[in-house]
């Protein structure tokens, strides 16, 4: 098992060198993430000092991954996220890796044909309102959307 911080990062080097990954990985990152989602950083630094209650510069790099892989392993296991970590989370890690190296194709043409489609329901769709409502104004804006209606209309 590879265990480190950022490893998308380290997928791609390795998929722009011609490597492939075989091995399990586990993402420390993304693994606290799953565990607290709120928080603001996931640095082995920050979460050594937050979860394991330890300054990490009493300890090699190497330990302090260690130790939270193991924290990590144990929370995801006791919150029932090992199958949403492990199915889901590390797989996509490489998906996203094979897009941001490889890129992604794109049908242009559809896209355009996509918007015109849509800007005609919307034009369509804000001359109703105007026509409902007997006046035009910029529906696009709070304050004049909420005086049609809460004054006129009122809702």
């Amino acid at each position: 098992m590879f265990v480190d911080f950022s490893l998308k990062e380290k997928i791609k080097e390795l998929k722009t060198q011609g490597g492939k990954t075989s091995a399990r990985y586990f993402d420390l990152g993304v693994g606290f993430w799953l565990l607290n989602p709120d928080e603001k950083e996931y640095t082995a630094e920050y979460l050594s000092k937050k979860f394991l209650h330890k300054d990490p510069s009493t300890s090699s790099g190497q330990e302090i991954k260690e130790e939270l892989y193991k924290f990590a392993q144990k929370k995801l296991k006791e919150y029932k996220l090992e199958g949403l970590f492990y199915d889901v989370e590390m797989p996509l890690m490489e998906v996203l890796a094979d897009m941001e190296v490889r890129g992604i194709k794109l049908n242009v043409k559809g896209l355009k044909d996509l918007d015109k489609e849509l800007q005609k329901k919307l034009n369509s769709l804000t001359k109703a309102i105007y026509k409902d409502t007997g006046e035009t104004f910029n529906i696009n804006s709070p304050k004049q959307l909420g005086q049609i209606l809460f004054q006129k209309l009122n809702f």
